[in-house]
């Protein structure tokens, strides 16, 4: 999201898909024959202001969907309000040319990749489309292997990325020992991937922040879908309620259901011992046009049963599983100024307990919540500002012998984060841009208190052609320890 010069008149307002009434990030919408526009925010909320009076034609195009025009006189003061709703394009259509001014940074920050919900369907993709299979396609992303997801960026370890979804953190995002994500593609709106230049109002992450969004669900009618896929069986659901909409979704591997079952029959040996499961839920409550409240769910869990394997009943299951629950507050104080509230609880637990207690166990439990809260300010004159602050407390426990691991004990331990933040982004003209900001966090482990200063340069060398400098420092506690397993990433601890 961003905006023009604060003077006398403002358009703003949300862009919603005409369909299902959900909100579309990443339009442009801009006043044709001027300077003036922006992006829409993965709310679907954007603002234009410092406005002349006068009369203008207002644009908003996005790919996949048709463009919208208006014409509109804007008096001095006027302070306008526009739902603004795109109709999808059929999928045989003929070519279309779309001509319009963008923001140059967000035109060409290849170190910011957006993911649109119709970008992730349409990548090359084996069974069903995944998040981080289209991520490890871009620049700067890289993986152990073909059979591992644990994304490397920029060099940095696969615990060094921060990934949220609608704002929570989760902390191990795999599933099948790291081939698969667990995030459902039909339930995700968008993805941003920042590779540097991390934005401050970010929790403490050394190489990446890869923030997903989850979908409203449609708010026009109640809709159902069942799906079966190459890897998996999908349940959704999603329609209306009362000033707002909801979205469940449930996904399980059928494998171990169907060729169990058919051995069972013919009395074979032959078993699987492994399945997964996830499932997502979010309601979203509009009181107003300018207020928003969202309530998401998450739970992704892994089962593997080793007396299958060994035909040993004393043998356990091993089981890891993230779960998270969260709530993000937006309010729209004006034009210029938004308010935003993130809370969260985060979970990631790994459990191996055999029936037999003298054999090898596996405990490992690590517990996250955050208050996040800042403001945002844009107009023109001071660009874009984002002061806040963010609380954060990590509850652990580590007891394990067994697998690859040597034995190792953590008694429960707790950390806290406290942090406070400041970013500016500034366009200077149309050729350059400068960005930078500081977060300062004490960490009570050793109690220290760090600084994480950035700065960020960008300079438009021609129409298609853009230089970039970023430079940070970065501070993160250790995540996780790690192993000699390269391929895999079941045994995270």
């Amino acid at each position: 999201m961003c905006s023009a010069y604060t003077l006398a008149a403002s358009i703003s307002g949300t862009v919603k898909v005409a369909e299902s009434l959900e909100p579309l990030s990443g339009v442009n919408v801009f006043l044709a024959n001027t300077n003036l526009g922006c992006s829409s925010d993965p709310n679907g909320y954007f603002s234009i202001s410092g406005i002349e009076p006068g009369k203008y034609q207002l644009v908003a195009s996005h790919i996949g969907y048709g463009v919208y025009q208006e014409f509109i006189e804007i008096n001095a003061g006027d302070r306008r309000f526009i739902d603004i709703r795109l109709q999808a394009l059929p999928v045989l259509i003929d070519t279309i040319s779309v001509f319009g001014e963008r923001r140059f940074r967000r035109e060409l920050e290849s170190d910011l990749l957006n993911i649109s919900s119709i970008e992730l369907n349409l990548a090359p993709k084996l069974g069903e489309p995944d998040l981080f299979r289209v991520i490890e396609t871009y620049p700067g992303v890289t993986t152990v292997n073909d059979y591992n997801m644990g994304l490397y960026i920029r060099g940095g370890n696969s615990d060094q990325n921060l990934i949220l979804l609608d704002g929570m953190p989760i902390y191990n995002p795999f599933h099948l020992v790291g081939i698969f994500s667990t995030f459902d593609e039909s339930a995700i709106q968008s993805a941003n991937v920042s590779k540097s230049g991390i934005d401050p109002v970010y929790g403490n992450r050394l190489s990446s922040v890869i923030d997903v969004n989850v979908r409203d669900g449609t708010a026009a009618e109640h809709v159902g879908y069942i799906n079966l896929s190459l890897l998996s069986s999908k349940i959704r659901a999603e329609g209306p309620l009362p000033f707002g909409s909801y979205l469940i979704t449930v996904r399980r591997t059928y494998a171990d259901l169907f060729v169990n079952t058919v051995t069972k029959l013919i009395s074979s040996d032959i078993r699987l011992p492994y399945y997964f499961i996830d499932g997502m839920g979010k309601i979203v409550i509009k009181p107003g046009e300018r207020n928003r409240l969202e309530i998401t769910s998450y739970l992704g869990k892994d089962v593997y049963d080793l007396a299958v394997i060994d035909d040993n009943p004393r043998l356990g299951v091993y089981t890891w599983q993230n779960s998270a629950l969260g709530l993000n507050y937006s309010a729209i104080i004006s034009p210029d100024i938004t308010f935003y509230l993130r809370t969260s609880a985060s979970q990631f637990r790994a459990q191996y307990l055999p029936s037999d207690t003298t054999s090898e166990s596996i405990d490992n439990v690590f517990n996250g919540k955050t208050i996040n809260t800042y403001f945002k300010l844009e107009n023109r004159l001071a660009g874009q500002i984002i002061l806040g602050g963010e609380y954060c407390t990590h509850n652990y426990y580590l007891k394990t012998k067994g697998f690859s691991y040597q034995p190792i004990y953590f008694e429960k331990n707790k950390s806290l984060e406290s942090s406070a933040f400041i970013s500016i982004d500034r366009q200077l003209g149309a050729l350059f841009y400068i960005g930078g900001g500081v977060r300062m966090t004490h960490f009570s482990i050793q109690d220290t208190l760090t600084f994480s200063p950035q700065l960020s340069l960008g300079w438009k060398i021609t129409p298609s052609h853009e230089i970039q400098l970023h430079w940070g420092k970065y501070h993160q506690d250790l995540m996780t320890i790690g192993t000699e397993e390269i391929i895999l990433s079941m045994f995270d601890a």
